[in-house]
């Protein structure tokens, strides 16, 4: 889909790598927040991957409809648990 883009988890300006490991796919409007630091990703106690959504975002625009139903979401880890960066 062309919305879809490839994001550093770690910036690839601040030395992240250039890795499988080190991306994660998103729309393009999210990775414009993950990048500005309203959305990002955390670990549950189950440590499967979720997202989280800033209140700020909301807070900062009076906005994020489309984004904070995304709170809390498990996200699809691909190809494995194994991939993912440390």
């Amino acid at each position: 889909m062309p919305v879809l883009q490839a994001a550093h988890i770690r910036y690839f300006s601040d030395e992240g790598p250039n890795t499988v490991e080190n991306g994660i796919l998103m729309r393009s409007d999210m990775h414009a927040l993950f990048g500005v630091g309203y959305l990002t990703v955390d670990y549950d106690r189950a440590g499967e991957p979720r997202a989280v959504v800033s209140g700020r975002l909301h807070e900062d625009f009076g906005n994020g409809r489309d984004c904070c139903p995304h709170h809390g979401r498990r996200l699809a880890v691909v190809p494995d648990r194994r991939s993912l960066p440390t």
